[in-house]
């Protein structure tokens, strides 16, 4: 959840934007900026610092309770008519690992990460479940990708199938 929110809302009768939002998410910072570039479509940009204890609001599992400190970030959702999009990236400088090799990782060393969620183009009828491609990339050299979707009675999304490789491109 944000927390401490402050900036403007500029709104007419054919377009919204968010100016300098500024407030606390994660456990550190996020500044984010939005606009309506046409009709029926919205882009938000966004960037902040995450600490690891704010990760782990969002998601505690052994994976974030090995994680330390903190570590600037970067986001892109593009909203429109149909499924939206999101892309993250981060440097992860700051953030150290505590993990065994080849995933513990020093504060000071950037290892880039790049976290992508896209529908997936489908010729599905009307009313089918919506279904998104999960993208993953850390280094150069870790990668996972994971198809998921939404369970029409749960409303949760559910992952259908997924790969994981090191070393190489994903295939599934």
């Amino acid at each position: 959840a944000l927390s401490q929110v402050s900036g403007r809302l500029e709104f007419s009768e054919s377009a919204l934007s968010l100016r300098e939002i500024a407030g606390g998410f994660l456990g550190g910072t996020v500044r984010v900026d939005a606009q309506m570039p046409e009709a029926g479509r919205f882009a938000v940009q966004a960037s902040g610092r995450a600490s690891a204890a704010g990760i782990r609001n969002l998601s505690d599992n052994p994976l974030t309770a090995a994680l330390g400190g903190t570590a600037d970030w970067r986001a892109v959702v593009e909203i429109g008519r149909g499924p939206s999009r999101l892309s993250i990236e981060s440097d992860l400088v700051g953030l150290a690992s505590r993990l065994p090799a080849p995933f513990g990782k020093p504060a000071d060393a950037a290892w880039p990460l790049r976290i992508e969620l896209a529908p997936v183009a489908t010729a599905a009828a009307a009313g089918a479940p919506t279904r998104e491609l999960l993208r993953i990339a850390l280094r150069d050299d870790v990668s996972a990708v994971f198809e998921r979707e939404r369970d029409a009675r749960t409303k949760r999304m559910r992952v259908l199938r997924g790969v994981f490789a090191m070393g190489s491109e994903p295939l599934m």
